[in-house]
């Protein structure tokens, strides 16, 4: 199964043309002032199917990552004040640096619960931090639990998706833009096809948290881009993600589709 994401209107609010195996089957839709807003998947004649509401982390996780990131400030700015006058205590506070900024990376955020088109919770999305540079996506639905990991490769933007120890499905997406148009495609194994919607919606719910509030930065910053030419980017992974990433998994399981 291969589902095509292509965004057909961006700016406050994001929307996207979305088709199953070649057939138009949904609309996505996202905002593009805050990230932590609800997003939605419809059929094509406009029937809610799924919606995320946003969450808040959990008392105790933002208390523990506010007071980390204080200490850490606080940290830096003694550094940069007591290096001066004692190189030989960089060392020491290099380790207590990097002890604060893990820990201030822990824990969960982007949380947003999934319901269904009678509002019944059926599953929620967000963002597992274990560490500096280590980091998944959890999406959960019933009693199953998928693991999205994202590796990048230049323009090209891998987000693998697990159940279990196995990958069931990957979302593709080009860095290259067009008219600020984003575009995704996401190859789910046929043997999964019950995840397509959940996995429409993610893809949308992703794409809020990365790129959905580029108009509102750029109205914040006062660097409005007015112009709709090209955009390009190259990014690389270089976190252990990029073990889990098999470059011939989509020509194996989709070649000549």
């Amino acid at each position: 199964m291969i589902i095509e994401i292509n965004q057909t209107v961006s700016g406050f609010a994001n929307e996207f043309d979305i088709s199953i195996n070649g057939s138009r089957t949904f609309i996505g839709k996202g905002s593009g002032y805050s990230s932590d807003r609800s997003n939605s998947l419809l059929t094509f004649e406009g029937s809610l199917v799924l919606s995320t509401k946003f969450l808040n982390a959990p008392p105790k996780t933002r208390f523990t990552q506010i007071i980390a990131r204080a200490i850490l400030f606080v940290l830096s700015l003694l550094a940069s004040w007591y290096f001066e006058s004692a190189p030989i205590m960089m060392l020491p506070f290099t380790v207590l640096l990097i002890a604060f900024m893990f820990l201030s990376s822990r824990g969960n955020s982007r949380i947003h619960e999934v319901a269904n088109r009678s509002s019944d919770i059926v599953g929620r999305m967000l963002l597992v931090s274990t560490g500096i540079s280590s980091a998944h996506y959890e999406i959960d639905l019933g009693n199953e639990t998928l693991q999205a990991c994202s590796v990048n490769k230049g323009r090209h933007q891998h987000i693998l998706i697990f159940l279990g120890e196995d990958q069931i499905a990957q979302l593709d997406y080009d860095r290259h833009v067009s008219k600020k148009k984003h575009n995704y495609v996401l190859y789910l194994l046929d043997d999964y096809q019950e995840f397509n919607e959940i996995l429409s919606l993610f893809a949308i719910y992703y794409h809020s948290y990365t790129h959905g509030a580029e108009t509102a930065k750029e109205m914040k910053s006062g660097k409005m881009e007015w112009h709709y030419g090209p955009k390009r980017q190259w990014v690389w992974t270089f976190e252990k993600n990029n073990k889990l990433y098999d470059p011939n998994w989509v020509s194996m399981h989709f070649d000549g589709q």
